[in-house]
């Protein structure tokens, strides 16, 4: 069981879900397991240790990206630059301006992650050319700012984008934590979704199982955002930036007196060191978000992630697909129309647009239409511009050069009113792939069960080899 959508094409992985890059758990084992699994892993480079970075990427096999904490990128860029050299499969910049450090990521020709808590910092992340963003609600683990939930973040993130940079992804980020949270990120209109907490419990993960089976105990109330944990350690976060954090004794006792933890800090600082090297999780800190409490096995990344997939498939098929390596089983009989559609594009648009366009046409014929998943039969033609000669008949409005002519040829019976509504999804999905309103040409073509033949030169739904579907009327 796969999951389609444009994260999926884009990254030319199976699932559109992305390990969160977690400060030493995600390391080249948990990041590589995600991967070879068909999700995105991510490499969590934290606060840009040079050396633990070197040794995850010696480790690492398959490809796999690498997050940092931007503001620790000050002063350390040759390890980003050591990081962009390896080909990495996306960089993921969190927690500052992306700008000094975007233009050496983009000339590398590396997807740019960038992690943001509101809307300014969602322009700011498309200005200097983001090719993803994601959207952190204050449910996630770890830092973050915590003023917006993510399901109010997302969907305002996702008209934004649409509206401003169609070509944009968007990941839901903070609380995703089984199927129902990544069907819920796709149904607010992201791509695909940020998953941190729930790797947290992986078998691959780089923290103890004494750590995991702490968490595992835990429910979404027992977080807390905090600073105690940054005092203790010694870093340095900006004040607009909190963690997030499992409650223990050690935080009871600080949170709230910070002024105090400061003048006593060297004691402060033995008892935490004590509990960290004692696995002390009533002193040590256990970074969570508020999704530990749907968590309760410790299990292997592959597992995880499809059974995540499963469950949000199984909710949400309108993403459903069937993985390549999977052999073909029948679908349930055929009881609409099935559409032959060709797709003319400029050839300026790259071949992963190419087909996230081709992919957009498909959801909204499947999502009108209720034609089976697997009833996809299309032709994508790439033209010179000059070779497309497409005008506004007489409506006032502009095309560009980059018009996309889609033509669905189908069996008679659909109304007027199932047709305007394959025109309006296939404007909204086109939108979301960078199509402009403007620039989409459709038409609709009818015909009969005795103009079709899928092979062997015969006319299948005369010859009673395949059932004559039952028209669409609404």
């Amino acid at each position: 069981m796969t999951l389609k959508t444009r994260l999926t094409h884009h990254f030319g992985i199976e699932h559109p879900v992305v390990l969160a890059p977690m400060d030493d758990v995600a390391d080249a084992r948990l990041a590589s397991a995600v991967g070879a699994a068909g999700g995105l892993g991510l490499l969590g480079g934290g606060y840009t240790n040079e050396a633990w970075v070197r040794q995850q990427f010696e480790r690492a096999r398959g490809a796999v990206g690498c997050g940092f904490i931007t503001w620790t990128l000050n002063g350390n860029e040759h390890v980003l630059d050591f990081v962009l050299e390896q080909n990495p499969a996306a960089i993921f910049l969190s927690f500052g301006d992306p700008a000094p450090y975007a233009p050496r990521i983009r000339a590398a020709g590396v997807p740019l992650i960038c992690q943001v808590h509101n809307i300014e910092q969602a322009f700011r992340a498309v200005e200097v050319g983001a090719d993803v963003i994601a959207a952190q609600g204050g449910e996630a683990g770890g830092h973050g700012t915590g003023q917006r939930s993510t399901f109010t973040l997302v969907p305002e993130i996702v008209d934004v984008v649409a509206k401003n940079a169609p070509q944009v992804l968007v990941l839901a980020a903070g609380g995703v934590a089984d199927g129902r949270g990544l069907a819920a990120a796709l149904a607010l209109g992201a791509d695909g979704a940020l998953v941190g907490t729930r790797f947290l419990a992986a078998q691959e993960a780089a923290i103890s199982r004494a750590a995991q089976q702490s968490a595992l105990q835990a429910g979404g109330d027992d977080t807390i955002r905090q600073h105690v944990y940054d005092i203790v350690r010694g870093k340095s976060w900006p004040s607009a930036y909190s963690g997030r954090v499992l409650r223990n004794d050690f935080v009871n006792r600080w949170h709230g007196h910070e002024a105090e933890l400061g003048r006593r800090l060297d004691r402060a600082r033995a008892d935490y060191q004590k509990g960290l090297a004692g696995e002390d999780y009533t002193v040590a800190n256990l970074i969570v978000g508020e999704g530990i409490g749907q968590i309760r096995s410790i299990e292997s990344a592959a597992d995880i992630l499809h059974s995540m997939v499963a469950q949000a498939a199984a909710i949400n098929p309108t993403h459903q697909g069937v993985s390549p390596c999977r052999r073909y089983q029948p679908d349930t009989p055929r009881s609409q129309p099935m559409p032959l559609v060709r797709i003319d594009v400029t050839s300026d648009r790259a071949c992963e647009r190419q087909r996230a366009i081709a992919d957009a046409v498909h959801e909204a014929l499947v999502e009108v239409l209720k034609i089976p998943v697997r009833d996809r039969f299309q032709i994508i033609t790439a033209h010179d511009s000059a070779d497309i000669i497409a005008e506004d008949a007489g409506l006032g409005f502009h095309r560009s050069a980059q018009v996309v002519i889609v033509q669905i040829f189908t069996q008679a019976g659909r109304t007027a009113e199932t047709k305007q509504k394959v025109f309006s999804a296939l404007a909204a999905k086109m939108a979301a792939v960078g199509v402009a309103g403007a620039d989409l040409f459709v038409a609709i073509s009818e015909n009969g069960p005795q103009d079709w033949s899928f092979g062997f030169g015969q006319a299948q739904y005369v010859t009673g080899e395949l059932a004559v579907p039952a028209a669409a009327s609404a």
